[in-house]
């Protein structure tokens, strides 16, 4: 193999080396953010979605209520957040796994029923419309059930995340091989042993890329659907572009290291 032959497929296989690296970098980054559960459950908590689902539901509620002619107060101790952050946690794991969404508004409506006894009672009301009171009911835990599950994008959220986590070990498995392969290549067949190339393109593609989106897409205006969901969202877009940058740096730090070691060898 002459050196001109060695030259170009030894800086082809860098460039292939330092791509396969940032995807890698990328599908780790992935998995351990979106694809994760647990970092998500905890990001829903930091956010106190929670407390915003238990309001969100609360408040359409009380329009419908107001609308139907009952007293505001009805919807007093129907439900708790308690509940609301249980449920939705379910909710979550469901997402991640192939449960079936389900969300029990049994002890709502159980709750519910009362209070609108009691209100008829207090009142003496003398005629009542079983079936008007049964559809005020329903429409209620419809309301309850829609905003914890997300009604709408919930199987498609799902369905997302139960593709990319059942292809994404593989993915990240697949990237790690072929990057040893071409990097073993390399240093052997085409004597090209720089590593302190790929830590540098690694370091300038994530800069580049933090770089970029940020100066694309306002973050701090951003909205999805709804704002349980748009608060974690913003802070694990966050998590990611803290890690970015940190990636970069240790990346650029690892490439200078490594450049002064192969200049020392030469």
């Amino acid at each position: 193999m002459n050196n001109k032959v060695k030259l170009i497929g030894g800086y082809t296989l860098l460039f292939v080396e330092s791509l396969l690296l940032c995807l890698l970098v990328f599908c780790l980054i992935f998995n351990r953010t979106f694809l994760n559960k647990e970092y998500v459950l905890n990001k829903i908590k930091k956010a106190d979605s929670y407390s915003t689902l238990f309001n969100s539901i609360k408040t359409e509620m009380s329009y419908y209520t107001e609308q139907s002619g009952f007293e505001d107060n009805i919807l007093d101790d129907t439900f708790t957040i308690e509940e609301v952050t249980n449920e939705f946690n379910n909710f979550i794991n469901s997402i991640y796994t192939d449960n079936k969404i389900e969300i029990d508004s049994s002890k709502f409506k159980e709750r519910l029923n009362k209070k609108i006894d009691d209100f008829i009672e207090k009142n003496n009301f003398q005629i009542i419309d079983e079936s008007e009171i049964k559809e005020f009911v329903n429409k209620l835990s419809e309301i309850y059930e829609n905003k914890i599950k997300i009604s709408g994008i919930s199987n498609y959220i799902k369905s997302i995340i139960n593709n990319y986590k059942s292809k994404i070990n593989n993915y990240i498995l697949i990237l790690s091989i072929s990057l040893i392969a071409v990097i073993t290549t390399n240093i052997f067949v085409f004597k090209r042993k720089e590593l302190s190339v790929l830590f540098f393109f690694l370091s300038f593609v994530i800069f580049a890329v933090n770089f970029n989106i940020k100066s694309v897409i306002d973050f701090k205006h951003l909205f999805v659907y709804n704002q349980v969901i748009t608060d974690p969202i913003k802070l694990i877009i966050d998590d990611i572009f803290g890690a970015m940058i940190w990636i970069s740096v240790l990346s650029l730090i690892i490439g200078i290291i490594l450049s002064i070691i192969e200049k020392d060898k030469k």
